[in-house]
């Protein structure tokens, strides 16, 4: 997987043109998930990103929000090591989705990253352990194809459901861009 995901960076950066789509495109989700966090959650503290991918979005966020914020980036070994050389200021930790679970967090932001799982309610119900709201991006299900890397597709709906059988509740919609985002709280509130 760590492979597949440095052969799909290299490709984009090796094209121009796609490089600048893919910029743009991931510029524009970072500010709509800023704009969640603003809205939802803007008393968080602890936040942190699973799939953290160029690390751009924890950059954004440490310039935007609270001082005293705790923000961490989580992904695989290769990924938080690129990471790492571009924002030596911001913490970025080794993580699989697929079996790790975080300690206790305000906040989890997972974009792109629930397509790519083989277990994607495992992965809700462990995010469910370490925090009662997470933000969720996902691909358009008609802007995807099923190939080696995205191993499902999401309607509005089946994430929606996927979220309520994982124990939250769908707070927030919203498409744009090819993307969906979801706002979610645990319908269980822990303390």
């Amino acid at each position: 997987m760590e492979t597949q995901i440095l052969k799909y960076w290299t490709e984009y950066q090796d094209d121009n043109y796609s490089e600048a789509v893919v910029r743009e495109l991931n510029t524009e989700r970072n500010a709509t998930v800023l704009q969640i966090l603003k809205k939802f959650c803007f008393t968080a503290i602890t936040i942190a990103e699973i799939g953290t991918g160029s690390g751009q979005l924890l950059y954004d966020l440490k310039r935007m929000w609270n001082d005293g914020c705790v923000i961490c980036g989580f992904d695989l070994p290769k990924v938080i090591n690129e990471c790492k050389k571009r924002y030596p200021d911001i913490e970025f930790i080794e993580f699989d989705a697929e079996k790790d679970i975080l300690t206790s967090v305000d906040v989890i932001i997972a974009s792109e990253v629930v397509e790519h799982l083989a277990d994607d309610f495992g992965f809700l119900q462990r995010c469910k352990i370490a925090t009662n709201h997470i933000i969720l991006t996902i691909p358009m299900s008609n802007y995807i194809g099923l190939n080696d890397h995205h191993l499902r597709a999401y309607s509005k709906e089946s994430m929606q459901k996927l979220l309520t059988i994982a124990g939250f509740q769908t707070i927030h919609y919203h498409e744009a861009a090819g993307s969906q985002y979801f706002y979610a709280r645990a319908t269980e509130v822990k303390v």
